[in-house]
């Protein structure tokens, strides 16, 4: 279902003084009169405001987004049950390999109407030496505030000049509007800047958190600490302990990681062997599943039905093969089920922590040129168990494939 774009009739209520937030309990909404919601389950129906939706594109889009509060940026959530999610290519990180540059994440209806649009918030040494384990947040801005929300990739000068200075620079949404940051913490982590790879220990299990609203600075214009930063925590995602064994596994909370209520579950569906080992390897060149199941997905595996997936989309066409191969950049599918907006943010988070743990690796095509080699490297799947990820490789060897041919001609 597309988004359908209408101006807002009569404006909104509910508004907080400026500068203030509502009390978190105020975001809770309520099923239809005369239905009944049972814990763990979603409503019957989507839980849409009354009203039609905000204008989300042109100058009406950019007028509402620069005048709006978080929670009403949030609003276009509630009118999409599937988005696409396309992750910008960046031209320097596939001449170097590197992933120093700031993540950026554009978020469409099935339609292609520019929703939001994801800019990383992290340290450029902690993208640089940390990787896929980095500690960030992600900015979630309004597409209508941004200058080019497509995440097309632009291969001129110019942008490779821009992308230079990115990897020296914090990102951010830098003074734009912004309806809600998903915040990836190390605060359990032995490290201060990233966590280690496993779910066998409390430290080193995965927690974001979807807080409304831009970031909170202090004086010294460096973000707040977690405990200090006073914006309501609407939805968060947790690991279990031991990941889920050899099928990857996310909890979706409507709260806090500690106080909040689960109410979907992500499991990875598997893309190869599936079926003597489902989740635990996931092929590279397929779509990979992660399906959503209410409350913590527990049951006979032949009568709990999913209510919703995050899939890894497949490359249909040479360009998205280039893209796949040569950087980490991914496309995502997600199937909202009827549920409020709060939990669809976190589903979101949900997107992003999968696409950190499996896919946020320099692409699938690579070359060592290293210590005089000449190999080029490619990723055949991803192996997951208890929470650890590493990929399964064929090595070509080009410099002893050449010496062993000149060998047998002489």
């Amino acid at each position: 279902q597309g988004y359908q774009q209408q101006p807002p009739p009569g404006g909104y209520q509910q508004q907080p003084p400026p500068g203030q937030y509502p009390p978190q309990g105020q975001y809770q909404q309520q099923p239809p009169p005369g239905q009944q919601q049972y814990p763990g389950q979603p409503s019957a129906q989507p839980l849409m405001p009354q009203g039609g939706p905000p204008p989300v594109e042109g100058a009406a889009g950019l007028k509402f987004a620069e005048n709006a509060t978080p929670e009403q940026l949030l609003s276009v959530m509630d009118y999409v049950q599937d988005v696409k999610v396309k992750q910008k290519a960046f031209l320097l990180e596939a001449v170097t390999g590197g992933g120093c540059i700031p993540a950026t994440y554009s978020i469409k209806d099935t339609n292609g109407i520019n929703l939001l649009y994801g800019v990383e918030y992290s340290h450029p040494c902690t993208r640089c030496c940390c990787g896929s384990l980095r500690k960030m947040r992600l900015d979630m801005i309004p597409a209508a505030a941004v200058e080019d929300p497509s995440g097309d990739a632009k291969f001129s000068f110019s942008e490779m000049k821009d992308q230079l200075v990115g990897c020296f620079k914090y990102g951010g949404a830098e003074g734009k509007p912004v309806a809600f940051t998903i915040d990836r913490s190390m605060e359990m982590s032995l490290f201060p800047c990233c966590r280690l790879n496993g779910a066998c220990l409390n430290c080193c299990l995965e927690k974001v958190e979807v807080r409304l609203g831009p970031a909170q600075n202090g004086d010294d214009g460096k973000p707040l600490p977690r405990a200090d930063d006073k914006r309501p925590v609407i939805a968060s995602v947790t690991q279990p302990f031991l990941g889920g064994g050899c099928t990857p596994t996310f909890h979706i909370r409507t709260g806090t990681p500690t106080d909040g209520k689960i109410v979907a579950t992500e499991k990875g569906a598997g893309g190869l062997c599936e079926s003597c080992c489902p989740g635990f390897c996931m092929c590279a060149c397929t779509d990979n599943v992660f399906e959503l199941f209410a409350g913590e997905g527990v049951g006979d595996a032949s009568k709990v039905e999913p209510i919703g997936h995050i899939t890894r989309v497949n490359p249909k066409d040479m360009a998205g093969w280039c893209r796949q191969a040569f950087t980490d950049a991914d496309s995502f599918d997600v199937k909202f089920p009827p549920v409020a907006k709060e939990e669809k943010a976190g589903m979101l988070a949900a997107m992003l922590l999968t696409d950190l743990q499996f896919f946020d690796d320099g692409g699938d095509l690579g070359c060592d040129m290293s210590a005089d080699k000449c190999q080029t490297v490619i990723k055949l799947a991803i192996i997951n168990c208890y929470g650890c990820s590493f990929p399964l490789t064929c090595t070509i060897d080009w410099k002893s494939m050449l010496e062993s041919g000149s060998g047998g001609g002489e």
